[in-house]
């Protein structure tokens, strides 16, 4: 994943309704990160890099799509809209889970979520979530003494 791209919107999305509900009197003691923590150990920021140390080449792709949630969403989830079906995907997260549970996330805070997605989708006919998938492609790995020496014995033998 690209942590720069991938579903940035929602992260976008999460510091404005904590800066909202801040402004609305609300306490939010919760450090809402920039990028999926999920995704930061191997993602396209440092996977090229650690790669490169066991490969000889490494060659990236990406490929960017857009996920387009509407107010009201398809009959499959008929009763819940768009807004509301963001929410609790966001609630599903760890980071934001694990906040709930110490009880420094108030619903007011989530209303500033719908809040924020209504409002797109009132601008912009939709809330765009960008998602970037990011394939590596690796040629040979990286010859270490180890390696030579075992690929040489076993031409010998």
């Amino acid at each position: 994943m690209d942590e720069k791209i991938h579903m940035i919107e929602l992260w976008e999305t999460l510091q404005e309704a904590k800066k909202r509900a801040i402004a609305r009197g609300h306490t939010i003691d919760v450090e809402i990160p920039l990028y999926s923590p999920a995704i930061l150990p191997f993602c396209a920021g440092n996977a090229p890099r650690l790669l490169e140390k066991a490969f000889e080449s490494v060659a990236v792709t990406k490929m960017t799509n857009k996920i387009y949630v509407h107010e009201q969403l398809s009959s499959k989830f008929e009763g819940i809209s768009g807004p509301e079906f963001v929410v609790q995907y966001l609630k599903s997260l760890d980071v934001i889970q694990a906040s709930q549970k110490a009880n420094k996330l108030p619903e007011a805070f989530f209303d500033a979520i719908r809040e924020i997605i209504s409002e797109a989708i009132a601008r912009d006919g939709v809330f765009t979530i960008s998602r970037c998938e990011v394939l590596y492609d690796c040629s040979e790995p990286k010859r270490t003494r180890a390696t030579q020496t075992l690929q040489d014995a076993s031409q010998k033998v």
